[in-house]
């Protein structure tokens, strides 16, 4: 399945995975410039939503992942998306100090692309 399929049938998934890796390049950037408190929080943080997208399967296989579960239920859809995207941007804007440019940002306009093809889909509906 090629990439542009997978981010209209699964836009829970894609921003997901997308925090995933965000989370992952932020806890990496706090830890190598020595931000120990910054890192225990964002790795407790990490670790929470790790715990919640596998209770709500989130990143499952396709035939029982959360997009496919609420593919019938937009409005909740639509709020899981408005989290993450959420989660998302409080992890791509953040500035760190040590950094001369927004962490990310190629990520920020990926999520906005997504959220654009998932309300113009929705409205279809």
């Amino acid at each position: 399945m090629d990439e542009m399929r997978l981010e209209e049938e699964e836009p829970i998934f894609e921003l997901a995975s997308s925090c995933g890796r965000l989370f992952g390049e932020q806890l990496h950037q706090l830890e190598d410039h020595g931000a120990t408190p910054g890192a225990i929080i964002l790795a407790e943080l990490r670790e929470r939503f790790a715990n919640w997208a596998a209770f709500l399967g989130v990143l499952a296989e396709p035939s029982t992942c959360l997009d496919r579960r609420l593919r019938r239920h937009g409005v909740i859809q639509d709020q899981v998306l408005r989290l993450l995207d959420i989660i998302a941007q409080n992890l791509t804007f953040r500035e760190l100090p040590w950094l001369q440019k927004r962490v990310a940002a190629p990520v920020a306009n990926n999520f906005v692309s997504i959220r654009a093809r998932w309300i113009s889909r929705s409205h279809r509906d």
